[in-house]
């Protein structure tokens, strides 16, 4: 994981040798490997009810959970894309309402998404890019689901754990789900702080696009069979049916069997402590870059050190900048477009990758 990218050659159109651009991500040499070891292999070809393809499951969940610290207590799902954990949850776990803290694009996609499905949710919206309100906020309306985006890839901000820490002690009654889709894979998740965490493979953990996973605890399937739910919904959405199937290394539906083959893989080289520490020291270079930018998100506690969102005069030019010497930047998302750049901080980029984007952009 620590080789520079820079390394492989062109990668796409353009001569771009490195994307920073926030999603999908980088592919590193490895998983171009794996891609071609497995479609060799005749795995692809297998019926998801084989035992061939249910052993690649079971070694795939237990890589992550030995890679992510994930607890034994926890189960973990897959899913067909971050997007649709968000249906899920909402579908299992909410009767009443939910509450969300949304102050970004993402955050607002899972309060929409449990408006089509639950009663009106209760969203506390705040200005993208600064700290959600929720220590100042009060209601007396009943709500079952407490939903945060942990690190908001439209604006690069992310909560700090401690902070989350402190949520789950306001609600300990309620369910916290922790939308983790551009964080997970690059640091180290405290579990204990949410009863659900989902995302997809496509950003930190480094792999083609396709993929999402769901991980929750026994508190969430305790609360499915409480609220009854099961005869309402489809048995590829039922936390229960799907929880223990997984045991056995059998999915709910035909998953991406490339895609959870190559999660495994991933996964068993995965050297969660040493990627963290690089994650931290590409996004402290990037905070010292001495260019004319301006973070996005101006609390330094809450910013991204995986999703970086800067404010320039020109997006344009820093496009053009970057392409000319191989990389692609990450446009603004959504109304940030005209006005910001983003760069990505994965773990498939190298610090050397870094090093040379900062060095190009500053000419």
């Amino acid at each position: 994981m620590r080789a520079s990218s820079t390394d492989i050659g062109v990668i796409g159109p353009g001569g771009v040798r490195v994307t920073f651009n926030p999603g999908p991500s980088q592919i590193s040499p490895q998983v171009i490997a794996d891609i071609h070891e497995i479609a060799d292999s005749g795995l692809l070809a297998e019926s998801h009810r084989s035992a061939r393809v249910k052993t690649v499951v079971k070694d795939a969940v237990s890589a992550m959970r030995s890679a992510m610290r994930v607890p034994d207590e926890y189960a973990i799902l897959f899913q067909p894309s971050a997007t649709a954990a968000m249906d899920v949850l909402v579908r299992n776990l909410v009767s009443t309402r939910s509450l969300h803290f949304s102050n970004g694009a993402f955050a607002d996609r899972f309060a929409g998404t449990a408006g089509l499905i639950a009663p009106v949710p209760i969203c506390v919206d705040g200005p993208w890019g600064e700290a959600p309100g929720w220590r100042s906020f009060e209601t007396t309306e009943r709500f079952d689901l407490v939903a945060v985006t942990h690190n908001e890839t439209s604006t690069g901000m992310a909560w700090p754990f401690s902070e989350l820490r402190a949520l789950r002690d306001r609600y300990p009654e309620h369910l916290l789900a922790v939308d983790v889709t551009s964080s997970f894979g690059a640091l180290a998740m405290e579990w204990s702080s949410a009863d659900a965490w989902f995302g997809s493979v496509q950003k930190c953990l480094g792999l083609p696009a396709g993929l999402g996973f769901l991980i929750v605890s026994p508190r969430c399937i305790d609360r499915t069979r409480e609220m009854g739910f099961a005869a309402e919904i489809a048995p590829w959405q039922d936390l229960i049916r799907m929880s223990t199937s997984m045991y056995t290394g059998e999915t709910a539906e035909t998953p991406n069997v490339l895609a959870i083959a190559l999660l495994g893989r991933q996964m068993a080289r995965w050297d969660l402590a040493a990627i963290e520490a690089a994650t931290q020291r590409k996004a402290a270079a990037v905070a010292a870059a001495e260019l004319p930018w301006t973070p996005f998100v101006q609390e330094t506690e809450w910013r991204s050190p995986t999703v970086h969102c800067m404010q320039v005069d020109d997006p344009t030019a820093w496009h053009e900048c970057a392409l000319a010497a191989g990389f692609r930047l990450g446009s603004g998302y959504g109304k940030l477009k005209p006005s910001c750049i983003r760069i990505a901080t994965f773990p498939a980029h190298s610090e050397d990758d870094v090093a040379a984007l900062l060095a190009a952009l500053a000419g």
